[in-house]
């Protein structure tokens, strides 16, 4: 089996982006878990609509650029709409999601 390598300066670039909060992956990932967590609660009404973008804010403490409550009733929407196709896979079948 080959073991890849990676260079000193590759290996400390991946400890920034996974260590730092403010930097790259770590931060895309907690900001994903924690909006997906908040969409959780819309959904079940744990979350008012009025409240969504004040409750992601709080967790994350600070402003999410361009989130707004009516961006997050959107979102559940689309995530609603998804885990319905989802649900309709037939086995053995894929679904196929485009972005951009």
């Amino acid at each position: 089996m080959m073991v890849p390598t990676m260079s000193e300066t590759e290996i400390r670039a991946l400890i920034i982006l996974i260590d730092d909060p403010d930097e790259g992956v770590y931060n895309q990932v907690r900001e994903a878990e924690v909006i997906t967590r908040d969409l959780q609660g819309l959904a079940n009404g744990a979350v008012a609509q009025s409240e969504f973008r004040e409750v992601v804010e709080a967790e994350l403490q600070r402003v999410t650029p361009g989130l707004t409550n009516e961006a997050g009733t959107r979102l559940l929407a689309t995530c609603t709409q998804l885990l319905n196709a989802w649900d309709q896979v037939a086995e053995g079948a894929a679904l196929e999601l485009r972005w951009g």
